[in-house]
């Protein structure tokens, strides 16, 4: 018997449509195994459960684990249930933080004879007039607790100390440019490297605290109300954002 999609009762059409993409953040680990050259005939088990091989004797195999202390099991057997096991100690901690933070600051002197602010325009970069310069920049996150997880970041960008932490919650449109590197933006990379903003922002901070699916944040975030029976909304914001 097969069941097909319009088959369906249409309330569980419509909750379907609306889980069409839900990504759930997973409070644990993951272990990774690969490997080649096992014998025809032979299984590999993986924390008890059996990986596919294919015919040249080449796996890989992935598994999700809870926090806490573990012992990986890595068996390869023959038809007879007999062969090799492979264990491994591991432990993924309830707590854990990575942070990492960056302050640059240039003091210069100049004199000039003239009027130099005609060299200038209108719109320059930098203020000439300054004498100290400066920038603070900062990453961090942390897990904590049961599923609580924090992370915070912050760059005032470079400019006069004294203007360092003016309008720290404006936005600034022209963020976005200013994170494009001509030498880095091409999307193929030829390796299983991948590239992720784990704080995007439009202005110079964010902050994010969430338990689960349940945050509050400071940043960017996207809307997307795709069930309106008039008009659809989806966008990406810049504030203030609770779920």
């Amino acid at each position: 018997m097969r069941l097909r999609y319009e088959d369906l009762p249409a309330d569980v059409i419509d909750r379907a449509k609306g889980l069409a993409l839900q990504n759930i953040r997973l409070s644990s680990g993951t272990v990774t195994i690969r490997g080649d050259g096992i014998p025809e005939g032979h299984t590999v088990w993986l924390a008890g459960r059996q990986v596919p091989v294919d015919p040249r004797g080449n796996f890989i195999a992935e598994e999700i684990f809870p926090t806490g202390t573990h012992t990986v099991e890595v068996a390869v057997l023959d038809p007879d249930g007999n062969g090799n096991l492979y264990l491994r100690d591991l432990e993924f901690p309830e707590s854990d933080r990575f942070f990492v933070g960056m302050a640059d600051f240039t003091f210069s002197k100049s004199q000039t004879t003239g009027d130099a602010k005609l060299l200038q325009g209108e719109n320059a970069p930098y203020d000439y007039d300054s004498s100290l310069d400066g920038r603070l920049a900062f990453y961090g996150t942390q897990k904590f607790g049961d599923h609580w997880r924090v992370t915070a970041s912050a760059d005032t960008r470079e400019g006069p100390v004294k203007d360092l932490f003016s309008n720290f919650l404006d936005k600034s449109p022209d963020s976005l440019f200013r994170r494009i590197d001509s030498d880095n933006h091409y999307p193929t990379f030829g390796d299983e490297g991948i590239v992720e903003e784990a704080a995007p922002t439009l202005g110079k901070f964010y902050v994010k605290v969430n338990k689960g699916q349940n945050h509050a944040l400071w940043g960017n975030f996207t809307t997307n109300y795709a069930d309106n029976e008039l008009a659809q909304m989806d966008r990406g914001l810049y504030g203030a954002n609770a779920h």
